[in-house]
């Protein structure tokens, strides 16, 4: 419900007559005290946990944010009844890096601490999850081949 999400959804959802349903279990992660603040700022005056945020997701936290395992915990559940309630229709959702990151890779299998290196959704980039029963299948991941600029990249965050 952040408006460069509803901006990215109308894109989509405008050229098919299409309504932008919002719900704040789809937010990014809140990031607390971190918050309005530049990441070169944060990775100057808070290393150690811009380490955990970046590669160690399951030591990160800060005051006032959530865990990622709390974005898990909002996250998911409101995914489960979106696919529920639209078994065979495709339904796109539109979300932000760091919370789809975490939910990619959980989809995929991986614990918090096997994220790590896992790389992270870049702005406006698409991936696709089919459901067969209660079994989602990360069919693709970070596809940016709508992008007309190609220097956004998959590895700003090593950087």
């Amino acid at each position: 419900d952040l408006h460069r999400a509803i901006e990215t959804a109308k894109a989509i959802s405008e050229p098919k007559g299409l309504t932008v349903i919002t719900n704040r279990a789809f937010r990014e992660a809140d990031v607390g005290v971190w918050e309005g603040r530049s990441m070169s700022e944060i990775a100057q005056s808070d290393a150690v946990q811009f380490d955990a945020f970046l590669h160690h997701m399951e030591r990160w936290h800060v005051e006032g944010g959530e865990t990622p395992q709390q974005v898990l915990d909002r996250f998911l559940p409101a995914l489960e009844k979106v696919v529920k309630e639209n078994e065979g229709r495709t339904v796109a959702i539109v979300s932000h890096g760091y919370a789809l990151r975490i939910v990619l890779a959980h989809l995929r299998g991986l614990s918090l601490k096997e994220i790590g290196d896992f790389v992270p959704c870049v702005n406006t980039a698409v991936s696709k999850v089919t459901w067969e029963g209660e079994t989602p299948t990360v069919v693709y991941q970070d596809d940016g081949s709508h992008w007309s600029d190609r220097k956004q990249s998959a590895d700003w965050w090593r950087k």
